[in-house]
């Protein structure tokens, strides 16, 4: 393989250490069920959800010990035929920082970049302030939350309202699976992680989407003790029924929305 897919594959395996397996690419059997199952019930058709057997049967067949990368040969080896990875969660950041890496090498020293929702920003603004990086509203396409950060930065959000379907039962069904119970993570409406390297910002985002905040907070602080150059902050968006009490949150278009304690005082609604 080529030499950046070794690399992109080192970050995940990094990111499944540090989200204690929260986020995991080599669940690619399970994903691909969930895949199969949605792709069958185009709008405006209903399908079917998996059932408990076929999607416990898939999680057999996961683990990074069944991965054998070696860096010498530019090699991934799969020793099981039935295990598949999906790097879903990280590809996108991960080719976006690349091209923000492109740009730089070329001596472009400001720029915006939009891959598919993946944001990156470098250099400053032509008057100098921060910019202004949003977080849309889940199901439209207008902003509800700005966060002002200064360049370089990434703003990457993982959702629930962009690939999904409506099933037999009149229930919607998103793409990101929980890894501890097999189905769509129901924990929030979206999750963004704002932080220098959009591969990180990628994989954040998804593990983010699966675990509680207060989980979700304790993994930013691990990743940022880990990486003290590269410090990640996060946003939260849920329904409001699901509000908690912290001082680092708000109401807004009928959303309750929470943040990493460093965002205080630069994010906006």
């Amino acid at each position: 393989v080529d030499k950046d897919v070794i690399e992109m594959l080192k970050i995940a395996k990094e990111m499944n250490h540090l989200s204690n397996g929260e986020f995991d690419v080599t669940y690619g059997s399970v994903l691909k069920v969930w895949h199969n199952y949605r792709d069958a019930a185009e709008p405006p058709k209903k399908g079917p959800i998996p059932n408990d057997l076929e999607l416990q049967e898939a999680s057999k067949h996961v683990g990074w010990d069944h991965v054998l990368i070696n860096e010498d040969d530019s090699t991934v080896y799969i020793d099981e035929a039935s295990i598949s990875l999906d790097v879903g969660g990280i590809a996108k950041g991960f080719t976006t920082e690349k091209l923000a890496d492109y740009l730089s090498a070329r001596g472009i020293t400001t720029a915006i970049i939009n891959f598919g929702g993946n944001n990156r920003v470098m250099g400053t603004k032509p008057d100098g302030t921060a910019w202004g990086l949003g977080i849309e509203q889940p199901g439209t396409q207008s902003a509800m939350v700005a966060v002002s950060l200064n360049a370089p930065i990434s703003a990457v959000t993982s959702g629930d309202y962009h690939r999904y379907y409506v099933s037999e039962d009149g229930n919607t069904y998103h793409h990101i699976i929980d890894p501890s119970t097999l189905y769509p993570s129901d924990h929030f409406h979206s999750v963004t992680i704002y932080t220098k390297n959009s591969g990180y910002a990628d994989a954040l985002s998804t593990s983010l989407f699966t675990m509680s905040v207060e989980d979700g907070i304790e993994l930013i602080k691990t990743f940022n003790q880990t990486y003290p150059d590269t410090p990640a902050s996060a946003v939260w968006i849920m329904d409001t029924e699901k509000a908690f009490d912290t001082p680092h949150s708000f109401k807004t278009n009928g959303y309750f929305v929470t943040y990493t304690e460093d965002l205080e005082g630069k994010i906006k609604h």
